[in-house]
């Protein structure tokens, strides 16, 4: 069981955190939930599609690779893109709940000291001297935020979506290099024609649900693919020379 504790500007003063990302941190894999007040964000570098749980209910991710556990985007410990989705941003922290002291629980924030990343010598510090926060802990925090915002808004987006039957499978194959094709299978989308079809009373509904923006950056965002399928001819181009 993880060593996770409620974050402390006393008891963890001097706790160094490294900024590194990585397969060993859960990084190495080619897909990753998102959240819909990341979208604007994530379309710029991934793209977005959807998939369903065990009980039916449609959740988004980004896709970050073509192989099981690849993650084009890594390479020596960083991230090469603009933008880290939330998940991974979090590091080794997630939000809890822990009492005020008033008899309420409140979310707050807590980490896994048993994370590899954690109290190393060249890490980044959390605290200020004073006891404030410093800037990497803001940047954690920021990512914390998106997470905790955004999970409760996906099953609105998508009953948005469902009202106006945006959501439609996916036909996902990519062609790689030498004739190699990979298929994704149930994988679904924002459908470009019934998108296009919507009705002006419709997409103003849409805009005022804050969904409009949503679906429109799921489906900018199939764009990405053609860049993931260059990150991932390059990565073999580069290991079949080396």
């Amino acid at each position: 069981m993880a060593n996770t504790v409620l974050l402390d500007n006393v008891a963890h003063h001097d706790v160094r955190v490294s900024p590194a990302f990585g397969a060993d941190y859960g990084d190495g894999v080619n897909q990753m939930l998102v959240f819909p007040n990341e979208f604007e964000e994530v379309q710029r570098e991934y793209p977005i599609v959807f998939r369903k749980d065990d009980n039916g209910r449609f959740f988004a991710i980004t896709i970050l690779g073509l192989d099981r556990d690849e993650n084009v985007f890594l390479a020596d410990n960083r991230w090469n893109a603009r933008y880290v989705p939330a998940l991974s941003r979090r590091n080794a922290f997630h939000i809890g709940f822990a009492s005020n002291g008033a008899g309420q629980d409140e979310p707050k924030v807590f980490c896994n000291m048993d994370d590899p990343r954690v109290g190393v010598d060249n890490g980044l510090p959390l605290f200020l001297p004073q006891g404030g926060h410093a800037p990497f802990l803001n940047h954690i925090m920021d990512a914390l935020q998106t997470i905790h915002l955004g999970a409760p808004m996906a099953d609105a987006m998508f009953a948005a979506f469902a009202e106006y039957d945006l959501v439609q499978p996916l036909a996902l194959e990519v062609n790689l290099r030498e004739g190699h094709i990979l298929s994704f299978p149930d994988v679904y989308a924002v459908d470009a024609a019934r998108f296009r079809d919507l009705s002006g009373d419709a997409l103003s509904r849409l805009h005022q649900a804050g969904f409009l923006g949503c679906a429109l950056w799921a489906l900018s965002s199939l764009a990405n693919m053609n860049d993931l399928i260059a990150r991932k001819n390059a990565v073999a181009a580069a290991d079949a020379s080396a």
